[in-house]
């Protein structure tokens, strides 16, 4: 199996480079089309790049530390896919705000947010059977009830 060494470090690099060139440009150049938010282009494209290196060096560390502790590498694999998911969250929201469109968003996903949340709470088939029985159960008490 080939390991590749140098990806992380040339990643965080390159998005260090490209987020420093579009803030500086967005500070030199005010003469360009502005977003809603306020930011051009270049400045928006500063901050995404930004976002995405912070979440690199958080991967990168992670996995330093977890072999440090010589835990499996898995672990350290794990807790960067999460960070991803985070960047991935917070690349949504930077795009939200560059486009002016932040409160739709939060609206948007606060509706949603809760279903999704759901989702993610529901443990296992047997839950479900347990959920399914109690509802039963419930239903006959009440019918017998009602009679």
């Amino acid at each position: 199996m080939e390991r590749r060494r140098c990806r992380a470090p040339v990643f965080i690099g390159v998005c260090i480079l490209v987020g420093a060139a579009g803030l500086v440009v967005d500070r030199r150049l005010p003469a360009l089309h502005r977003l809603p938010s306020g930011l051009s282009w270049p400045g928006l494209v500063g901050i995404l790049a930004g976002v995405m290196a912070l979440c690199g060096f958080f991967t990168l560390l992670a996995h330093f530390l977890i072999a440090r502790k010589g835990k499996p590498t898995v672990e350290g694999v794990m807790i960067g896919r999460l960070y991803w998911l985070l960047d991935f969250l917070a690349v949504l929201i930077s795009l939200a705000y560059g486009f002016g469109v932040l409160g739709t968003f939060t609206t948007a996903f606060s509706l949603f947010g809760g279903m999704l949340l759901g989702w993610s709470l529901q443990v296992s088939r047997g839950a479900s059977k347990q959920f399914l029985r109690t509802w039963c159960e419930v239903e006959a008490y009440n019918g017998v009830k009602r009679n």
